[in-house]
């Protein structure tokens, strides 16, 4: 089982002391006379894992690999204090199938940070369009998650699984799915407000907007971000104040997000209010108050850009809007490239000259460097950092001390067993007799293309290729975050004469150029909640049979006549639960943001059945279950006229034998019900 320590956990028997100035960096490593790496190849492959952690009742359409199809779809009904939500989608951690907010957030963010600086590489390599089908892929999971009261949000759910009995499970995520069933799920709420998590993706909801102009991303985003200003501000927890995902993801630390999500807002809207908001968070003219405080300012000035500290991406971001106490790209207060110098001059350097920071995910972290050395580069016309990323990105395709090049599935040298349940299991419908064998050496059955395994686990360059070693060895989605912006940007750099592959030529790769993404749906799209999903426009339903429709985005219901129906249940904006308990037709209404309507009509029609030879007693409403506040709250509509009852459900209340005329039902059955209900009458019908 693997636990994901925070970052001050991992380094801190790394440290060395820094100096009180720290000079231009003099890069260790040297140019490979042997270019390493095809950029334009690399930054392709290289979002391919996004598409084997795909989750959901979206994989088939949206994942670009044939060996994944849909899988843990009990999470599209998850049931939240009574409202049914769909939190299906979104993406697998890492090698284990849990949905962790924090990192996934992080990483959505971050690909959508990358297109922000280096859109040209993804628009030149052909790339952009599978980039935007993963972001908006994740965007539409966080819209799910969203739960609302009205206009408001009530909640957001920010992890579905369980760590503990995920890492447990060695098997497809789709096979998974056939023996577990429903997963937990673990809600940022009022009492338990998740700044972090909430804030994180809200600003991965609002960059998605500002790449790729979804008006609904954004409106959620400002949504979450409300959700987070107005409540306590605190880092989310299970329940136990173990952090996010218990003792996974933990997180030091909530206003760096807020501050991010405020950030994007500002950009986005042009609102000044989120720049004020942002203002009030940092402000290195006042020692940094807030981070300082919260973790002694390591993450501000030492530590690079990861799920636990987007501080970078704040900074470059305020660069750009010039906030009046922007760290401006050559200020001397704060100099962007200071915090780089600050990390490379901190941590050791392996025998290749590799800047080494932790035995968890070294190459993840050093990628992360890279990628904001080369937006510095980029916004300031300099190359203080391009030789230097070259060198460290040459290391991880294949310079180093083990021979191996990090990527899977990139060269004959390439790390082939990655920590991965699903590449190295049997796809689903085959037998997963190796599901309790832990992985290992195991024959790998896919071939996990662009995934960043973790790297040497210490400065002597230490890595072994196996998959019981989930230190060296595993995969996640914040690992390949930074790596994609990093490939992008040294494209940009030094790779415009490299050219990108005919993905035909992989294998298992599905064709997916008709289409993706999440575009608007104009009027929204109703169907059936059952496995053909089938577009409908009238439904023919039974007087007393439950109806479950639900939209394809978030809308807002109506009802023409809501007193010919009960158990209504708005289920998180996207699901309507209902009966209806009269003949008629019902008009139900679903309104987008937009104001876009889609109307439908529910005709529910009347069964007429003869009266049970022996009457079930206090059974109003024929589901063979006496004495509930259901039957209850039927009768009583049934003397106030708001109802008519068929012939069972008349001879079912008739509870009270005493003082009826020839059996009829009157005022004393109901309060004979109620009385039933209240445990003041022992048995129905009373006589």
């Amino acid at each position: 089982m693997r636990i994901k320590n925070r970052i001050s956990a991992l380094v801190t028997a790394f440290m060395v002391a820094a100096t009180a100035s720290i000079p231009v960096m003099s890069p260790q490593v040297a140019t490979a006379a042997t270019n390493y790496v095809n950029y334009a190849e690399a930054l392709q492959k290289s979002l391919y894992l996004y598409d084997a952690n795909m989750c959901g009742t979206g994989v088939d359409e949206n994942s670009g690999l044939e060996w994944r199809t849909d899988c843990h779809v009990g999470d599209a009904t998850y049931n939240y204090n009574g409202k049914i939500l769909d939190l299906s989608g979104g993406f697998h951690d890492a090698g284990d199938h849990v949905k962790f907010g924090l990192p996934e957030a992080y990483s959505l963010f971050t690909l959508g940070f990358n297109y922000y600086y280096f859109k040209d590489a993804f628009t030149q390599t052909g790339t952009d369009d599978h980039l935007q089908r993963i972001t908006d892929y994740g965007a539409d999971y966080f819209k799910r998650c969203t739960v609302y009261n009205g206009t408001e949000v009530e909640a957001f759910a920010y992890t579905v699984g369980n760590g503990g009995e995920d890492h447990s499970y060695w098997g497809s995520p789709e096979a998974q799915e056939a023996s577990e069933g429903t997963r937990e799920a673990f809600f940022a709420t009022a009492s338990n407000p998740g700044t972090d998590c909430v804030s994180l993706a809200a600003a991965a909801l609002a960059i998605n907007y500002l790449n790729f102009g979804n008006e609904e991303d954004l409106q959620v985003a400002k949504d979450l971000f409300a959700f987070a200003d107005k409540n306590t501000k605190a880092v989310a927890t299970m329940g136990n104040n173990e952090g996010v995902g218990g003792s996974f993801y933990k997180s030091t630390n909530w206003a760096d997000d807020y501050s991010l999500a405020a950030t994007v807002l500002n950009i986005a809207t042009g609102d000044e209010s989120y720049k004020a908001k942002a203002e009030s968070i940092i402000d290195p003219k006042q020692n940094v108050t807030i981070f300082g405080e919260a973790d002694n300012g390591y993450h501000y000035s030492e530590y690079p850009y990861a799920w636990d500290g987007v501080y970078h991406a704040v900074h470059a971001l305020r660069n750009d809007l010039q906030y009046s106490y922007q760290m401006t790209w050559g200020n001397e207060n704060y100099d962007f490239a200071t915090t780089i110098d600050n990390v490379v001059k901190k941590y050791p350097t392996t025998t290749k000259g590799f800047t080494f920071i932790s035995e968890w995910a070294s190459a993840r972290y050093n990628a992360s460097l890279q990628l904001m050395g080369l937006i510095y580069d980029q916004e300031t016309g300099s190359d203080k950092y391009g030789t230097w990323a070259q060198g460290q990105m040459d290391y991880i395709f294949g310079n180093n001390e083990f021979g191996k090049c990090l990527m899977v599935g990139y060269n004959d040298i390439s790390s082939s067993h990655p920590h991965h349940r699903a590449a190295s299991s049997p796809a689903y419908g085959d037998s997963v007799e190796n599901e309790t064998k832990g992985g290992g050496q195991l024959d790998q059955s896919h071939i996990l293309y662009g995934a960043l395994c973790g790297g040497p686990t210490d400065a002597n360059g230490s890595y072994q290729d196996t998959a019981t070693d989930y230190v060296a060895n595993e995969v996640t989605l914040d690992y390949n975050a930074a790596f994609v912006g990093a490939l992008a940007g040294l494209y940009l750099k030094y790779g415009q004469d490299d050219q990108p592959i005919d993905e035909s030529t992989l294998l298992e790769i599905r064709d997916l150029s008709g289409g993706g993404g999440n575009e608007d749906v104009t009027p929204p799209v109703i169907t059936e909640n059952n496995e053909t999903a089938a577009v409908i426009q009238t439904l023919e339903v039974n007087v007393g049979d439950y109806v479950n429709i639900k939209a394809d985005e978030l809308v807002t219901w109506t009802i023409d006549s809501e007193d010919m129906v009960d158990t209504i249940d708005n289920g998180g904006d996207m699901y309507l639960f209902f009966r209806p308990i009269i003949a008629g037709t019902i008009k139900v209404t679903a309104t987008d943001r937009a104001g876009n309507e889609t109307t439908i009509d529910i005709v529910a029609k009347a069964v007429e059945t003869d009266p049970p030879t022996v009457a079930l007693y206090g059974d109003v409403d024929g589901d063979e279950s006496i004495g509930k506040m259901a039957d209850v709250v039927l009768l009583a509509k049934f003397f106030n006229g708001s109802i008519s009852l068929n012939s069972s459900a008349l001879a079912n209340a008739n509870c009270d034998n005493t003082g009826n005329s020839a059996g009829k039902v009157d005022s004393s059955d109901l309060s004979a019900l109620v009385g039933y209900l209240l445990g003041t009458v022992s048995s129905l019908p009373v006589s």
